[in-house]
């Protein structure tokens, strides 16, 4: 993400749909439009004709339809909990549609059970609302090679 801030390109659509491991067990994150087909209940119209990643995207994108690298950051905390819950839908139990009203009233993602704490401090610092994605994607990145 950061290689993608850093050449002023904004993702739209980082989850793990868009993930693929390379010959070097290296993650990649791709823009593949197959993601569309292959995981359609993924994705949403919300009266514009253009189908979102609903569940994977920040507040602003939601009613603004505003798309910046902080809304990019917001998406790898999604998909950060995706790959900690092995997997799971996020937001499962909430309406599509319902979304910006759920992340309004300032709900989030359920920290998942037996997390490590030092994780649980990284999922929160891009699980945040802010306009300062580009340093968040930074320092995400380095919480995250801590981690490994």
């Amino acid at each position: 993400i950061a290689f993608l801030h850093d050449r002023r390109i904004i993702h739209r659509d980082i989850a793990t749909r868009n993930c693929v491991v390379d010959d070097w067990l290296q993650v990649r994150l791709t823009d593949n439009a197959l993601a569309r087909d292959l995981f359609p209940g993924d994705y949403h119209c919300l009266g514009d004709n253009e189908n979102r990643p609903i569940k994977w995207l920040a507040i602003e994108s939601l009613l603004r339809k505003e798309f910046s690298y902080a809304s990019d950051v917001w998406a790898f905390g999604v998909t950060m909990w995706e790959l900690i819950t092995l997997g799971q839908q996020p937001y499962i139990e909430i309406d599509p549609f319902e979304m910006h009203l759920y992340l309004r009233d300032g709900y989030r993602l359920d920290q998942p059970k037996k997390l490590p704490r030092r994780f649980i401090r990284s999922d929160e610092l891009l699980l945040v609302n802010n306009a300062r994605g580009q340093t968040l994607c930074d320092l995400s990145y380095e919480m995250l090679t801590e981690l490994s």
